[in-house]
């Protein structure tokens, strides 16, 4: 939760607890290193979306701020915007367009279902959606959209 809506008094949802079973949290547990060391890092809300090969998380209060930090299967290199624009030579405009899709990928998912996990010490929303991890890998990964 943000510093904002704690001042405010704004009330976070409660999600169910992720099942240990699941898909979904077998991929998390893929990425536990990479995420744990993201939320000792970072003091914001958290939103997981765990795919086969990488863990999308969502930090701050998508859709509106936001900021997204990725991991890949086999690599424990934290990935974010600023390092894809530095990759890849983006200009500020499509960094532009790439959030707004992000945006419009979040928002077409907020009806997915999601549940909470404890990373760290921390509550971790996660969203456990494989169509929603696959729109966030076509926006990240394939620029030719």
């Amino acid at each position: 939760m943000g510093l904002l809506s704690k001042v405010f008094g704004g009330k976070e949802a409660e999600y169910p607890a992720l099942d240990s079973a699941s898909a979904g949290a077998q991929r998390i547990e893929k990425f536990r290193p990479q995420l744990e060391s993201l939320v000792k890092k970072i003091n914001d809300k958290h939103e997981a979306v765990p795919a086969d090969n990488a863990l999308y998380v969502f930090l701050g209060n998508p859709p509106g701020m936001f900021g997204i930090v990725w991991f890949l299967e086999g690599n424990t290199e934290e990935h974010n915007l600023k390092k894809l624009m530095s990759k890849k030579g983006l200009s500020q405009k499509k960094v532009d367009a790439i959030m707004q899709k992000l945006r419009t990928a979040y928002t077409e998912a907020e009806s997915e279902a999601r549940c909470s996990t404890q990373i760290a010490g921390k509550k971790v929303i996660v969203v456990p959606s494989d169509s929603f991890a696959g729109r966030l890998y076509t926006i990240l990964h394939v620029m030719d959209e």
